[in-house]
């Protein structure tokens, strides 16, 4: 399906209002009337743009087209000024003109390019043809969008609006997350404490002791070693238990399907959506690979100085830690979206699916009512790791309780 046919699909099923032109604002700074022809040739090559506004003394007085700039430039009549070689202001856009009305201004000038000007008369920024078209439509998608897998669906957000899950499923998804965690952490320490009691072998009773937060003795490499496989062991637990675990891979991978369908200009059904990924770029998913691989790599040369080998090749140490740096700086994208692909999300469910373009359409709606962004806490607020973390701290306050009473009980 074609970008074009998806935005009809989609405003046809879900009534999103024409874009007003405040929404669809490019920031191109204004020519000064003063300038000369080559300024204007650099203004022209840094925006990308073939018209652009002309001020004086910060009100807006002409518009300049690239063909005039670049006849004065070749003739190179140093003398002239913008002022002389500009033409008047095609037309002013109101900030809340669109669909037809915003369409109308290019079809009656001919313009690439038009000024929008705010009611006391000053200079907001220029809003493209090619934007007016697409925004006629309903479809003038953020440009970029975060979310989250929450236990109550799908959330989205651009930082300035959100959609979906609201503030409870976010402190929801930092509960499970520490419970998950404290599951993981006692699973492992159980097993590992079983296997030591049958096998009796040193280094499974310390790898338990270090399970369980207690102190071993030993050498440094001999510690590092038994940090290094408790990690492995703990951050694989984790991600098997959020795989199979049915409460937020289904909706990550729901929330990553509408963000793909979104970019791509994709309709939000079904159908549309379900062919999306369910690999995202920007995925934390991707973080997490690079500070598990940039870890291991500190942890593994911490390793090799504390051994023999320092003494007798630094080279060789050297060596390796460099390739380690090429190797997390080439891989790292893609075991994070080997990561995403097989363990923290899996085939949506109908459910999830739907989940994700309810939190779509209810954040494209939300994108095309804003005028304004908001204060920057309430930005940071809108990305929702602060919700999160709230989660994680209240439940693992609760999880540190129980530790408490049911040691007391044991004893």
């Amino acid at each position: 399906m074609s970008s074009s046919s998806g935005s009809h699909d989609l405003v046809a099923n879900s009534g999103l209002p024409p874009v007003p032109a405040r929404t669809l604002l490019r920031d191109i700074p204004p020519i000064e009337a003063d300038d000369s022809p080559r300024q204007a040739i650099r203004c022209f090559r840094r925006h990308q743009v073939s018209e652009l506004p002309v001020t004086c003394g910060g009100a807006l007085v002409g518009w300049l087209g690239e063909e005039q700039a670049a006849e004065a430039a070749l003739d190179d009549a140093g003398a002239v000024t913008v002022r002389a070689l500009m033409a008047p202001v095609p037309a002013l856009i109101s900030p809340e003109a669109r669909g037809d009305e915003l369409l109308a201004f290019f079809q009656a000038t001919g313009n690439s390019l038009l000024p929008v000007i705010a009611f006391d008369g000053r200079y907001l920024g220029c809003v493209t043809r090619v934007d007016a078209l697409a925004a006629r439509e309903g479809w003038f998608p953020p440009p970029r969008i975060g979310g989250m897998a929450t236990p109550l669906g799908v959330y989205l957000t651009t930082g300035t609006v959100n959609g979906g899950a609201g503030n409870l499923g976010l402190i929801l998804t930092g509960m499970v997350f520490a419970v998950m965690m404290w599951g993981t952490q006692n699973v492992l320490l159980f097993a590992a404490q079983q296997l030591a009691r049958l096998v009796r072998w040193p280094f499974l009773i310390d790898l338990a002791k270090v399970l369980g937060r207690e102190s071993i003795k030993g050498t440094g490499p001999y510690v590092l070693s038994l940090v290094i496989l408790s990690t492995l062991l703990l951050f694989a637990a984790f991600l098997l238990l959020l795989r199979y675990l049915p409460l937020l891979a289904g909706y990550h991978a729901a929330e990553h399907q509408t963000v793909n369908a979104i970019e791509a200009g994709e309709a939000l059904t079904p159908e549309s959506v379900a062919r999306m990924s369910r690999v995202h770029p920007r995925c934390g998913t991707n973080l997490w690979s690079i500070v598990a691989l940039s870890y291991l790599g500190v942890t593994a040369i911490i390793l090799l100085l504390t051994t023999e080998v320092a003494g007798y090749d630094i080279e060789l140490i050297v060596t390796l830690a460099v390739f380690g740096i090429l190797f997390v700086t080439a891989t790292w994208k893609r075991i994070g979206g080997w990561l995403q692909e097989h363990l923290t999300t899996r085939p949506t469910a109908p459910k999830e699916l739907a989940s994700g373009i309810a939190a779509g359409m209810e954040l494209l709606r939300r994108h095309l009512e804003t005028a304004q962004p908001p204060r920057r806490g309430l930005r940071v607020w809108r990305m929702g790791f602060i919700q999160v973390l709230i989660g994680v701290m209240i439940m693992g306050s609760l999880l540190q309780l129980l530790d408490v009473l049911w040691h007391n009980l044991v004893k």
